[in-house]
């Protein structure tokens, strides 16, 4: 099979399959072992992710955005002013998948009709 009717076979992406194969090719299957992985670290220790998760809870009003509701780019905003860590917005809107939140974008309000 090719890589493209793997993926689609196990639900992968294409490219996921493509480091399969280039890691089984330098390493055997020592390279398709599941284990710990060499990657940046985390962002955010254990106290600053349940802060984090504390600071959610709340409007980002709370934190001095013109803003009601939480979104990738508020995140990414309100983690550097507080925390001192810079995330990309798609980054940010991950957190949100991560710790279980939904999230959300304010919706702009109509203009009064006369």
């Amino acid at each position: 099979h090719d890589c493209q009717q793997v993926a689609e076979l196990f639900s992968e992406d294409r490219r996921t399959v493509q480091r399969w194969v280039r890691a089984f090719e330098h390493q055997g299957l020592d390279g398709l072992r599941e284990g710990e992985r060499r990657g940046r670290p985390r962002s955010l220790n254990t106290r600053q992710w349940k802060s984090l998760q504390q600071d959610l809870r709340k409007s980002p009003e709370a934190f001095g955005f013109a803003r009601s509701l939480w979104d990738g780019k508020t995140l990414s905003e309100h983690l550097r002013r507080r925390y001192e860590v810079e995330l990309g917005i798609r980054q940010c809107q991950r957190l949100f998948k991560l710790m279980g939140l939904e999230q959300r974008k304010s919706r702009p309000t109509p203009e009064p009709q006369n």
